[in-house]
């Protein structure tokens, strides 16, 4: 039986000797990473703000096609879904391509969904514009 936590591996003791100060280091950024707190605040009002919005496009959705409740709510329904989805893949992506590349294709995969959504003659072109490709945030 062992009678010290050291014949075991744990050390509960700090030795003041190890202790390192720590020294303030400039600004090695240049004010960069408030750039990216930003970017990553709008990024996630724009895209959460969308998905619940979806609720107000369904309206609207219903008014100009003209279509079922069930079959005009399969657009909202893709998009959330294809959203959650393709978290794997977007991983595949970070870790072959890089977070700036997938970022940057991401973006631009969702404008462009955004963008043909807008041009949308009926409810079955937007589930590749709106449900699927404005999805895949």
């Amino acid at each position: 039986m062992y009678t010290s936590h050291e014949e075991i591996g744990y050390d509960f003791e700090d030795d003041p000797k190890d202790k390192k100060t720590l020294k303030p280091h400039p600004d090695i950024d240049g004010g960069w990473a408030w750039m990216m707190v930003l970017s990553s605040f709008f990024v996630h009002i724009l895209i959460m703000g969308s998905q619940m919005a979806l609720g107000v496009l369904n309206v609207e959705w219903l008014e100009e096609f003209h279509q079922s409740r069930g079959l005009t709510a399969w657009v909202s329904s893709l998009s959330m879904g294809i959203t959650l989805i393709v978290g794997p893949f977007i991983g595949l992506f970070i870790n072959t391509c890089g977070c700036r590349r997938t970022t940057i294709i991401g973006g631009l995969v969702n404008f462009l969904g955004w963008v043909l959504s807008a041009y949308a003659e009926n409810v079955y072109y937007l589930f590749i514009t709106f449900g699927v490709a404005a999805g895949k945030h």
